[in-house]
């Protein structure tokens, strides 16, 4: 008994730290780009998201980037979505193939709007593009909300100064991002039942 006992507690403590360092990598989607209609471009980060869009955009595996961002819930705006459009130009995506969606101020509600713009310019595929940490919450809610619009989605996460999925426990950036994305993801799962 004591064997079984020593054994159980051995078994759920290689949980624990599997746990721990799988914390970073599961939250990371990073599928291979797939031609599309349309980039979506979810707002916030530093850069990195528009980076991504605008390289898979010059690698011809979209027409258009969509840039979803309407500022912050307290302070709704586009501003924050013309600075990144206008990161997205000075790359090199000609301001005729973005497409903005200013609306969404949130992860939710960059699905919600995103899907109405989809199917208004009666796009079937897209490549839904965010930082690396928030690729599974994005995810969830992106195949939660598009479920039966036949729009076909695939994911691409952007590799982020400021975080290593891998390494994520070494720097405070890590701990802060990792925790307040298990936290949202449980929060989603209250409020909209994603899973």
């Amino acid at each position: 008994m004591k064997k079984i006992k020593r054994m159980l507690l051995l078994l759920m403590a290689l949980l624990v730290v599997i746990g721990f360092f799988g914390a970073g990598p599961f939250l990371y989607i990073n599928e291979k780009p797939v031609h599309s209609d349309v980039i979506i471009v979810l707002g916030g980060g530093a850069g990195e998201r528009e980076g991504l869009a605008s390289a898979l955009y010059k690698e011809g595996y979209a027409p258009y980037v969509m840039v979803s961002n309407g500022g912050a819930r307290d302070h709704p705006t586009p501003e924050v979505a013309e600075l990144e459009m206008g990161w997205l130009k000075a790359d090199g995506v000609p301001g005729s193939a973005i497409i903005p969606e200013l609306k969404a101020q949130s992860t939710y509600g960059n699905a919600v709007y995103t899907e109405k713009m989809m199917k208004k310019h009666g796009f079937k595929s897209a490549i839904v593009v965010s930082s690396s940490y928030h690729m599974r919450r994005s995810h969830y809610i992106f195949q939660k909300l598009y479920k039966g619009s036949g729009i076909a989605l695939h994911y691409k996460g952007a590799k982020t100064p400021h975080y290593n999925p891998t390494w994520w426990w070494t720097t405070e950036a890590g701990w802060k991002n990792t925790i307040s994305e298990y936290i949202k993801l449980v929060g989603y799962i209250v409020l909209y039942g994603i899973f």
